[in-house]
């Protein structure tokens, strides 16, 4: 493995592989799957309003009412036995790609939905370099110049332990007729969000009431989620492998690539996306 691994291969991991292959999902469960830093929080946020109400969801720490099931941190606890514990409905967070799903999305009687939100790639790579190099471990080990990270993500990211960012989305992109998968757009959340909630009520079978809408545009604004400490996880202080003044929520906005590629990078980094895009009917929003 490349000095920069910071996940492990998925083929191998325990948790991943029951994920795959055994672990049971209800009707009811509603799946955010995405590729990392491409709005996931705030999908889960809505989601969790949505089922669960507003006031509770504010109140209760994201990582206990909508965990990350794929993932078991070193010493951590195994994060299937939490959600086996979890009530339904339950909601909950993966970023495995879309063949890791292939037993649920097969699954007599329906099986979880599952929520898929894409990011234009360029403000993907930003984000996921901040976020990196916001950890007290990753930072070390990730490279440290952005013209270097995003080409190592965009280029070789299974040498560097993640998975491939065009696989992902165009993986479930196909999927995108299955009756149990609603794709949204990052972008479309932030521009016009109220319409995106009602697409995402009427996915999960929730009856939205104008006061429901009101409530959930509210808590999920940005300003919102990040003064929230259930949601973001580190505002100030040197907590859970965070280091001191970085906030998990950090920009959220669209067109952030603008202040970190180059014009040469830029025009080299369209031309990787073109080409890894070519037939796709996906038409990415950058500003």
């Amino acid at each position: 493995m490349s000095q920069y691994c910071v996940a492990p291969r998925l083929a191998t991991d325990p948790t991943v592989r029951e994920f795959s292959e055994s672990f049971q999902f209800f009707d009811d469960d509603v799946l955010v799957s995405t590729y990392h830093k491409s709005g996931t929080t705030l999908a889960q946020e809505i989601v969790s309003c949505l089922l669960y109400g507003v006031e509770k969801t504010r109140a209760t720490d994201q990582a206990v009412r909508s965990p990350f099931i794929d993932f078991r941190p070193p010493g951590g606890a195994d994060p299937l036995e939490q959600a086996r514990a979890m009530p339904s409905p339950r909601v909950l967070k993966t970023h495995l790609p879309a063949k890791y799903h292939r037993r649920h999305l097969k699954q007599a009687g329906g099986g979880p939905k599952n929520v898929i939100v894409i990011r234009n790639p360029k403000d993907v790579l930003v984000s996921k370099y901040h976020h990196f190099h916001g950890t007290k471990t990753f930072s070390e080990q990730v490279p440290s110049k952005f013209e270097d990270f995003w080409r190592a993500m965009v280029y070789q990211p299974a040498k560097h332990g993640q998975p491939d960012y065009f696989d992902f989305n165009l993986g479930w992109w196909a999927l995108r007729d299955h009756p149990r998968v609603l794709v949204l757009f990052y972008e479309d959340l932030l521009v016009d969000k109220a319409t995106q909630v009602r697409r995402l009520a009427d996915f999960i079978g929730v009856e939205l009431t104008d006061q429901l809408l009101k409530d959930t545009l509210e808590a999920t604004s940005f300003q919102a989620m990040r003064d929230n400490p259930n949601v973001n996880v580190s505002r100030g202080g040197e907590t859970d492998g965070w280091k001191a003044g970085v906030s998990f929520i950090r920009r959220g906005e669209i067109g952030d690539w603008k202040n970190h590629l180059t014009v040469a990078d830029n025009e080299e980094l369209d031309k990787a996306i073109a080409e890894r895009m070519s037939g796709s009917e996906i038409q990415f929003v950058y500003e």
